[in-house]
């Protein structure tokens, strides 16, 4: 089984026919729950058990309080929570690459894992993924509900089984958020927003709340087309960006022609200029090294 898909949008739809959620940036996986096992699987199918064991822990901890429910699963987001609205996906993408068991232990006691479940696929051993989203979403409240577990993310609850909080006001939504927002359809007279096997879906829509950094683009590669953008720190320009999407026509080529007319080719197909150009960047955070997903937004006239 591999997760449905969100397709991306710009704006937030607005309308009696759509819920509601923050998106927490993490991993995306379905927890598959039987009565004599317990499995964490990436959106590509990979198991995550190993990498995740605090939450394969906490689900054995609370095993008799799901029991009457099992087999079930559920689809949902591995994350690091730095509040009840905002995650760090550094952190999750730190865990998913550690291969040594202590290390991995380590890194669960410091900085503990949270799965947040958005979607029940199978209750009782019945797939329900073919009922109206809002019928899985009731009956997902009150598996949690009659588990004993909050209704949405909580922080200060020690479980790291948690679920998420759906609402009808996207204005609601919108003060909320730190992290993406995502939306999807209900169920209505003409379309019931089911849930789709390893499938993009226009029925569940994911806008980007971006953040906007401003960088000094220094160097351009005319062979595959990325400009690099960089900050100073100490003194010295570090490189936090790569980027190429997000241009106008008549931008991209006006930076390239910059690049190419004043630049200096330093080898192969670079070309660096004098820190004199300063661009917006937009992206969705910083892991430490490089923002992340990128985009140019524009240009700044002075520094």
């Amino acid at each position: 089984m591999k997760p449905m898909r969100l397709t991306p949008a710009h704006d937030i739809p607005a309308g009696a026919d759509w819920v509601y959620e923050l998106k927490y940036d993490g991993f995306r996986a379905i927890l598959v729950w039987e009565e004599d096992e317990i499995r964490l699987e990436s959106r590509t199918g990979k198991q995550l058990n190993k990498q995740f064991p605090e939450v394969m822990d906490q689900c054995e901890q609370l095993r008799d309080q799901f029991a009457p429910f099992l087999p079930l699963t559920l689809d949902g987001e591995l994350v690091f929570l730095l509040s009840e609205q905002q995650s760090e996906f550094a952190k999750v993408q730190q865990r998913g690459r550690l291969k040594n068991k202590e290390a991995i232990q380590r890194q669960a006691e410091r900085f503990p894992c949270h799965f947040i479940a958005f979607d029940l696929l199978s209750c009782k051993g019945k797939p329900i993924v073919d009922s109206p989203l809002m019928e899985r979403k009731n009956q997902l409240q009150q598996l949690f509900q009659e588990a004993k577990l909050p209704s949405s993310v909580r922080l200060e609850h020690p479980s790291l089984l948690q679920v998420i909080h759906t609402d009808p006001d996207s204005e609601y939504m919108k003060k909320k958020r730190d992290d993406d927002v995502f939306s999807r359809r209900t169920s209505s007279e003409k379309k019931m927003s089911k849930w789709h096997d390893n499938t993009r879906s226009k029925e569940w829509l994911k806008m980007k709340n971006w953040r906007y950094v401003s960088v000094i683009v220094t160097r351009f590669d005319k062979e595959n087309g990325y400009f690099q953008g960089s900050i100073y720190q100490d003194a010295a320009l570090i490189e936090v960006v790569q980027f190429k999407h997000g241009f106008s026509k008549e931008e991209e080529q006006t930076l390239r022609t910059l690049f190419q007319t004043k630049g200096q080719l330093t080898g192969g197909s670079l070309y660096e200029i004098p820190p004199s150009i300063v661009a917006s960047i937009a992206c969705i955070s910083f892991d430490g090294s490089a923002l992340r997903e990128p985009r140019f937004f524009s240009f700044f006239t002075r520094c």
